[in-house]
């Protein structure tokens, strides 16, 4: 949400200092600057709501019928949205208290409307499906063990 008022607050200050440079040249009467004020404020507001829906329904994506209907709400950790929303471990909640096995990990992009996948998405979802998939563990030296080799 933060980014979005960033984004709003950026373009308002573009279409101000527009407006004045071209002020510069022809005098608007303060009618018309209000009007090409609001304009702008409304053509923004207008770009960015279909992605504020999409943000919205993206975090609550697990507990809808449609989500519901396929995978275990607790099975599903968010992933941040960019460039893939969550990421399911099928059986999680069987398997972490039970001598139960993850089925399978799936990826999943949640879209609204008749929103498409994007390029990276496209991309990654190719990777996937070719199998181009692995799990690496990171091991990082504790504090005491950087003092001790320095």
């Amino acid at each position: 949400m933060f980014e979005l008022l960033v984004v709003v607050i950026i373009i308002l200050l573009v279409l101000v200092l527009y407006l004045w440079n071209q002020s510069r040249d022809k005098r608007y009467t303060e009618a018309e600057v209000k009007e090409m004020i609001d304009d702008a404020i409304q053509s923004s507001l207008d770009t960015q709501r279909p992605i504020v829906k999409g943000q919205i329904g993206e975090n609550i994506a697990p507990y809808m019928k449609e989500f519901i209907k396929n995978y275990n709400p607790g099975d599903v950790r968010f992933l941040g949205g960019e460039p893939v929303d969550y990421i399911v471990y099928k059986n999680y909640v069987l398997a972490k208290n039970k001598d139960e096995k993850i089925e399978e990990i799936v990826f999943v992009e949640v879209k609204t409307g008749k929103a498409q996948l994007n390029s990276i998405e496209r991309k990654i979802k190719e990777a996937i499906e070719k199998k181009r998939v692995r799990y690496d563990v990171i091991r990082l030296k504790s504090m005491d063990e950087k003092e001790k080799t320095e």
